[in-house]
């Protein structure tokens, strides 16, 4: 293994939304976690919904997307759309 990475951060739920905000971080040597370097001081951050199969999923995105309106002001959340790729 060439390169490894570690997610170092935070999981925030509401109900069926689920926050992860985290800062990419890599060792010096593969295996070795004592001394973790930031690769930039910015946070990623990643929200997502889980909906059961056969569920519609537009009201689940419709509420995903007025949770990333209100975190507008600090962060910018961009819509990936997996099911019609």
């Amino acid at each position: 293994m060439e390169y490894e990475y570690i997610a170092n951060g935070f999981l925030f739920t509401k109900r069926d939304i689920r926050v992860i905000m985290y800062q990419v971080m890599c060792s010096d040597t593969i295996g070795n976690y004592n001394k973790l370097k930031q690769f930039g001081e910015s946070f990623l951050v990643e929200a997502s919904i889980l909906v059961p199969d056969g569920q519609p999923y537009d009201g689940a995105i419709k509420n995903l997307k007025e949770f990333a309106d209100q975190l507008l002001p600090i962060c910018k959340l961009e819509y990936l759309d997996y099911i019609n790729k």
